[in-house]
């Protein structure tokens, strides 16, 4: 009888490990792979001057998808410009604290299955040198109902390659080319033969 009841007690015990763990995890949020998935496109190169767009794009992951906030950066000293009407759907509130930063809002709610679009330009400086340059890690805050925040990184391209159109010069410095001196060597021929024809002909005359 005693064996039985502690079988019965480490079975008790089994329970309610397993519970306070469900419980644990069901306030983490979303399993991985069941949130919105957040992913940016980037161009693979860009001049220094240009100006060029970042794409955000996710999904709902459950009904009452809502205070949905979008954060992310671009290289320090680059500079970004933002729309709300720019993102399908629009988003409610628009701003960039900092020069290099973006911050989105929609307060919603949306439906399981919505499809999000989030667009806002850079300006590459005319300075900037050769080379790769890295977007730190942005993030997607959001709630589903009243439950949240949950945060989840921004996935996809992290980095821009600069590459600079001007080639360097080939074989040392160049110089402007004097088109004079393309057509001497054929005014010369033109001299010799014109001279060569004047003696030929005065040598007949005085034969004849």
């Amino acid at each position: 009888m005693r064996q039985r009841f502690i079988k019965l007690g480490r079975m008790g015990l089994l329970v309610v490990l397993i519970s306070s763990l469900l419980v644990a995890f069901a306030g983490i949020g979303p399993v991985a792979g069941q949130g919105p998935n957040p992913v940016r496109v980037l161009p693979a190169q860009v001049s220094p001057g240009d100006e060029f767009q970042v794409i955000i794009t996710w999904t709902a992951p459950a009904d009452n998808f809502n205070a949905i906030g979008l954060t992310d950066l671009c290289p320090v000293g680059w500079t970004v410009s933002v729309d709300r009407t720019w993102c399908t759907p629009d988003a409610d509130v628009e701003n960039h604290p900092t020069p290099d930063q973006v911050d989105y809002v929609w307060f919603g709610p949306y439906a399981s299955g919505a499809g999000f679009t989030a667009v806002y330009n850079v300006q590459v400086p005319g300075a900037a040198t050769a080379g790769n340059y890295t977007f730190p890690d942005g993030t997607l805050e959001y709630y589903i109902g009243g439950e949240g925040p949950y945060i989840e990184a921004i996935a996809g391209d992290t980095e821009v390659e600069v590459v600079r159109d001007t080639p360097p010069p080939v074989g040392g410095s160049a110089y402007p080319i004097n088109k004079l001196l393309l057509v001497l060597p054929w005014i010369a021929v033109a001299a010799a033969v014109a001279v060569g024809m004047t003696i030929l002909g005065r040598k007949r005359r005085t034969q004849s």
